[in-house]
């Protein structure tokens, strides 16, 4: 047979009683909750002693342990690989426990909570108070327009750099052809700032009337990405990272990763192209330098062998933007911007002509490079270092 529910019956008294207690119980979760007091531990901070962590300047013992602005000490330096520098870095903020209704976990040291409420109740900031790291967007007084490379007022419109946007996602290969590869920096949200701002660039182009300076570190598409101090810059780089390589049309990996088909290549319609020693059955299937042993010979009419030759490529989907027609065509479409080439197998290539070999270049002398327009590099995915393409 079904067991049998049992019912306890209760007194109108007992009921009352009960829900007293019940309303008490809640009224002390809902203190509890609000109590977002400095617990004044950290325990489990920092995570590790590596840079920066091992700067007790930069992160004394006390750190996050009371409210102060932890990360005004030197907020780049605190954080090095934050995606936006602001006025977060001036937030009063300590550990909390985790019933503080603002609390935020962090990621860095599980286990404990920050947070700003507390501290900014028992000390309202100012209001007239200004954090150094914050970097308004001025304008682009000073930009070349008239010149024949700017003019184009599709690719850059009359407020170009004025506010925080990603100016360069629709056309950025069109934009900046002779300069750094299209990737993830085109869809990065930037504008122009004042030269005092301690995150500022130079501008890319050196034809400003007046010097002009940026910065993407000054904007930020949700601050809640990056603003977590306690809760790990870190991480939300890593989020941010991976946001952006997954919605950016420019990221070779989202349109351009190898399309492991040559289907469409006249194998069979020319001599030259059925030379199986020449051009194999998988020919642009894979990254591969294909034209390595025998440039010269897959490609008679080009008085412009070098070391190109030596390059890995592939074949991608004619919707990559990085994509350009195949040399035979056919309706092939084919990048080595989606693929690595180890510097190495540029110093060893038997073709030359095409890369400056003077030297390994830093990745600081490869940005220089192509803010100076010299022309596109061929990196090494592990270092960064590379080799600047002579223009």
């Amino acid at each position: 047979a079904p067991a049998r529910r049992s019912f306890r019956t209760m007194s109108r008294s007992s009921l009352t009683a009960l829900l007293a207690t019940a309303a008490m119980m809640a009224s002390l979760a809902i203190t509890a909750s609000a109590d977002c007091s400095c617990t004044g531990l950290n325990t489990g901070f920092p995570p590790n002693r590596l840079a920066p962590f091992d700067n007790a300047t930069l992160f004394p013992a006390t750190y996050g342990n009371t409210c102060a602005s932890w990360d005004a000490v030197d907020c780049l330096a605190q954080w090095p690989n934050a995606t936006h520098i602001g006025d977060w870095c001036c937030d009063n903020w300590c550990y909390v426990d985790q019933s503080c209704a603002g609390a935020v976990a962090s990621t860095l040291s599980p286990g404990l909570f920050y947070s700003s409420s507390g501290c900014d109740a028992a000390d309202p900031p100012a209001a007239d108070a200004t954090c150094q790291y914050t970097c308004a967007c001025t304008n682009n007084t000073g930009f070349p327009f008239s010149a024949p490379a700017f003019s184009n007022r599709t690719l850059f419109p009359a407020t170009y750099g004025n506010t925080c946007t990603a100016w360069e996602n629709e056309y950025c290969a069109d934009m900046w052809p002779g300069t750094n590869d299209p990737g993830n920096w085109c869809c990065e949200q930037w504008c122009y700032v004042d030269s005092q701002c301690p995150t500022a660039l130079p501008s890319w182009q050196n034809g400003s009337a007046t010097p002009l300076f940026w910065s993407y570190l000054a904007c930020d598409a949700d601050r809640n990405l990056t603003a977590a101090t306690a809760a790990t810059p870190a991480s939300a780089v890593a989020v941010a990272a991976t946001a952006a390589a997954d919605t950016c049309k420019w990221e070779p990996e989202v349109a351009c990763g190898c399309s492991g088909s040559n289907v469409g290549f006249p194998f069979t319609e020319a001599p030259l192209y059925s030379n199986a020693t020449l051009f194999p059955t998988d020919y642009g299937t894979a990254c591969k330098a294909w034209e390595t042993d025998r440039c010269s010979e897959m490609w008679p009419a080009n008085d412009n062998v070098g070391d190109w030759c030596c390059q890995n490529w592939c074949y991608v989907a004619e919707t990559c933007p990085l994509a350009q027609r195949s040399w035979s065509q056919a309706n092939l479409w084919w990048t080595w911007k989606s693929c690595d080439t180890p510097v190495a197998q540029i110093d060893s290539c038997t073709w030359t002509g095409f890369y400056n070999r003077t030297a390994t270049q830093t990745p600081a002398q490869l940005t220089a490079a192509a803010a100076g327009e010299i022309g596109v590099v061929a990196f090494d995915s592990g270092t960064s270092a590379g080799k600047i393409m002579r223009s």
